[in-house]
C-alpha cells in the first residue's frame, strides 16, 4: 500500500480485502469512501469499474470471481483519499475501541474500571484521533498487521488503543490520589499512549515472525523513530516531547520522571499503563494477570523504575485494595529509616516476599545495624542496591513483621518470615 496526498494505492486484491475490511460472513461489511481515483482495468485493458465508483461487498465479491476463473490476472487500485474515506477509517477505528471496552466489560476485574473509561472515549472521540494524517497512521499499523499474520491478528495495533484505554483509567484515579488534571490533559495523554510506539508497529513486516525476544528489540528499536513520526501528524507539541521521554524511558534515560510538569505526568502515565499492558497482554511472551502485573509494577516502583503514584491510580480501578496498601506500608517503612532512608526490603519481588531489611548505606555504626551471619550477598545489581554484602537493619525487619502479624494473617502460614527474624 503507498499513501499519496491524493490518493491511497493498492497493489493487489488482497490488499484490497483487508483495507476495505471486507468480510464475506457479514453483511455489508464494506461501508462508504472507498472510491476509485482511476478506472480499473482488466488485462486486455478493458474497462472493468469506472473512475469514481465506490466499493461495496457485492463488487469485491463479482472481482473475487473473476480472479478465480483468470488465475493470471492481477489487480491494482487507486482509491480517492477524500474526506469520507478518513471518515470510514476513523469511525472503524473507534469502533475497534468499542469492541475492545466491550470485551474487557466482560471480565469482572475490568468491568468498573472500563465503564468510566467507555463515557471518557464518548465524550471526547473527535478530539482524540483529529488529523487526517493520525487516522492514515493508525489505520495503515492496522492494515500490516492484518496482512502480515496469516490469522489477522493485530497485537501491536490492538497494544496501542490497549495503553490508550489503560491511560485513561490512571487519569481518573490520579484525581483521587492529589494529581490534577482536565479533559485536554486527558486528550493529551490519550494521543501519546495511541502514537509512542508508532516508530516500532510501522515495522511489523521485519520482525512478525520472529522471536518474542526479537519482537521486543526490534519494536523497541524502531521506537527511536515515533517522535518524528509524531510530529510530523499534527500533534501538539507537548504530546511529542512526551513521546520522547517514553522512549527515552526504554533506552534507560529516566530523568524526566521526577519533573514536576504535565509533559512528565503524560510519559509517566503511558509508561505505567504501556507496562501494564503488555504484561496482561502477553505482547512479549506469556500473558499474565492484571493482579500479577501490579504487583510486578508495585517492585518496579520499590526499585525506583517508575513513579509509585501512578501504579496506585492503576490499582485504584481494580478491586486490588490489598495491594494498594501492602505497597504503601512498604514505602512507609522504607522512610523510617532514622538515619537518611537506607533500608531497603529483602527480596523484593512481589507481593508478601520482603522477609528482611537490610541497610544500603552500610551504617555500622548505627545501633540496629546487624551484619556478620545476618549479611545478605547480592550478585547483581537489584534497584538501586549494587553487587555486595549488606547487614540487616534488626529495627526495620522486626517493624514488618509486626505489619505481617497485623494486616496479612494469611502470613503467617509463610514460616520463612519468622524463622529469619528470630535468628540471633
Amino acid at each position: 500500500m503507498i499513501i499519496g496526498t491524493e490518493s491511497i494505492e493498492i497493489e493487489s486484491l488482497d490488499e484490497l480485502i483487508t483495507f476495505t475490511w471486507y468480510k464475506p460472513k457479514v453483511s455489508k461489511s464494506v461501508t462508504h469512501g472507498f472510491t476509485l481515483a482511476e478506472n480499473l482495468v482488466n488485462q486486455k485493458g478493458g474497462i472493468l469499474y469506472p473512475k469514481g465508483m465506490e466499493f461495496d461487498d457485492d463488487k469485491i465479491e463479482k472481482l473475487l470471481k473473476l480472479k478465480e476463473d483468470n488465475r493470471g490476472w492481477k489487480f491494482k487500485f487507486s482509491l480517492e483519499r477524500s474526506e469520507k474515506l478518513i471518515d470510514t477509517l476513523q469511525n472503524r477505528i473507534f469502533g475497534d475501541f468499542n469492541r475492545f471496552i466491550d470485551s474487557k466489560k466482560s471480565r469482572h476485574e475490568f468491568k468498573r474500571f472500563m465503564e468510566k473509561v467507555a463515557n471518557t472515549i464518548k465524550l471526547y472521540k473527535n478530539d482524540i484521533i483529529k488529523e487526517e494524517e493520525m487516522v492514515i497512521t493508525l489505520y495503515r499499523i492496522r492494515f500490516n498487521e492484518e496482512k502480515c499474520n496469516p490469522d489477522s491478528r493485530t497485537p501491536y495495533y490492538n497494544h496501542l488503543i490497549n495503553t490508550a484505554l489503560i491511560a485513561v483509567g490512571i487519569f481518573h484515579h490520579s484525581f483521587k490520589l492529589g494529581k490534577k488534571f482536565n479533559s485536554e490533559d486527558i486528550i493529551k495523554g490519550m494521543q501519546v499512549a495511541l502514537f509512542h510506539g508508532i516508530g516500532g508497529a510501522n515495522l511489523i513486516e521485519m520482525f512478525y515472525d520472529k522471536s518474542f525476544e526479537e519482537q521486543k528489540i526490534r519494536y523497541e528499536e524502531g521506537n527511536k523513530n515515533s517522535v518524528g513520526m509524531a510530529a510530523g501528524i499534527g500533534l501538539d507539541s507537548e504530546v511529542v516531547k512526551a513521546i520522547k521521554y517514553c522512549g527515552d524511558f526504554n533506552q534507560g534515560k529516566k530523568d524526566f520522571m521526577d519533573k514536576d510538569d504535565k509533559i512528565s505526568d503524560y510519559a509517566n502515565i503511558v509508561i505505567t499503563a504501556n507496562i501494564f499492558n503488555t504484561k496482561i497482554s502477553g505482547l512479549f511472551g506469556n500473558a499474565v494477570l492484571p493482579k500479577a502485573a501490579i504487583d510486578q509494577l508495585y517492585v518496579m516502583t520499590t526499585n525506583k523504575e517508575i513513579k509509585k503514584v501512578y501504579v496506585d491510580a492503576l490499582a485504584k480501578n481494580f478491586n486490588f485494595g490489598y495491594l494498594f496498601d501492602f505497597y504503601y506500608e512498604i514505602e512507609k517503612l522504607n522512610k523510617a529509616c532514622p538515619v537518611g532512608q537506607y533500608g531497603r526490603p529483602y527480596p523484593m519481588t512481589g507481593f508478601k516476599s520482603p522477609v528482611i531489611y537490610i541497610c544500603k548505606g552500610k551504617i555500622t555504626s548505627c545501633k540496629h545495624y546487624v551484619s556478620s551471619s545476618k549479611a545478605v550477598t547480592i550478585f547483581r545489581k537489584i534497584g538501586d542496591l549494587k553487587e555486595g554484602s549488606y547487614g540487616r537493619c534488626e529495627w526495620l525487619s522486626n517493624e514488618l513483621i509486626k505489619f505481617y502479624d497485623k494486616f496479612y494473617a494469611q502470613i503467617k502460614e509463610d514460616t520463612m518470615t519468622k524463622d529469619i527474624s528470630k535468628e540471633s
